[in-house]
């Protein structure tokens, strides 16, 4: 005697449709990621380290009399406030996308991304490169830990949005 039982799933995605998928994508993705992004430009300016926490060169003697006359005290990068009051985090939830930028055109801001030997300004990287934004989510000394906890907390989220339930679509008994 063989007998054959047949069983399906169903899946429900009415309440996982593009829309709150975009608003899971948003919420739990793109708006934590853009802050620790954000953060991570704010903490770099007070501790005096780039972006992936490497010391600064240190300052020439020139630079830090003029630091010390100008800011006494405070970091290089937040003396004057302009450039960390520059940095701006911008959300689009409609468009789910986000991005965290500089609003500054100081060209001295600009040439101590990649250092200029002309002027004598050595590289303060206070920002990603265009080819750091490929791999900035999958090396360690960026932004891979939060990423991943970011995707993470996304696919829990989007996980309990589908509706599931067993039911049994057909049987077949055969006797032999």
């Amino acid at each position: 005697m063989k007998i054959k039982l047949q069983t399906k799933t169903n899946i429900d995605f009415s309440k996982a449709n593009k829309e709150s998928a975009n608003d899971i994508i948003f919420e739990n993705v793109i708006r934590p990621v853009m802050r620790k992004s954000k953060s991570m430009l704010e903490n770099a300016f007070s501790r005096e380290v780039d972006i992936r926490g490497n010391k600064y060169e240190k300052l020439s003697k020139e630079y830090q009399k003029y630091k010390n006359e100008f800011a006494p005290g405070k970091p290089i990068m937040v003396a004057g406030g302009t450039l960390l009051n520059s940095i701006k985090l911008s959300t689009n939830k409609k468009d789910v996308k986000g991005s965290v930028f500089s609003d500054a055109n100081n060209q001295e801001y600009l040439d101590h991304l990649t250092g200029n030997a002309k002027r004598h300004l050595p590289q303060r990287k206070w920002f990603f490169t265009k080819s750091e934004e490929r791999d900035m989510f999958e090396t360690e000394d960026m932004m891979k830990k939060e990423f991943d906890i970011a995707i993470d907390n996304f696919s829990k989220k989007f996980a309990s949005h589908l509706v599931g339930s067993f039911r049994n679509l057909g049987e077949e008994i055969k006797i032999k």
